[in-house]
């Protein structure tokens, strides 16, 4: 039981549904931010795509279930296929 439902009893009705809510929003909030902060995930924009390094290029991806990535071009009506990495295991691939 969540400690909202102990303070307010018109909320006891409502108790599964809340429960339900609550327990999804957890199980995302994890999903999502791997145990960090939702900050820290809102900002996943800084660190995901396309950047110029010192270093050159660098692109990331957010792949969760994904064993490898590609990138594709097309030159001479080819398909040539360039493979980026393995993805590691909270999805991340560089």
């Amino acid at each position: 039981m969540y400690p909202i439902i102990e303070r307010d009893s018109a909320l006891r009705p409502f108790e599964r549904d809340i429960n339900l809510r609550m327990d999804n929003y957890y199980r995302m909030h994890r999903l999502l931010t791997g145990g960090g902060s939702l900050s820290d995930f809102a900002n996943a924009h800084e660190y995901y795509g396309f950047h110029h390094t010192d270093h050159g290029w660098v692109y990331r991806e957010w792949a969760p279930g994904a064993q490898r990535l590609g990138r594709g071009r097309r030159a001479h009506d080819l398909y040539r296929q360039r493979e980026l990495g393995a993805v590691a295991a909270r999805g991340d691939a560089a």
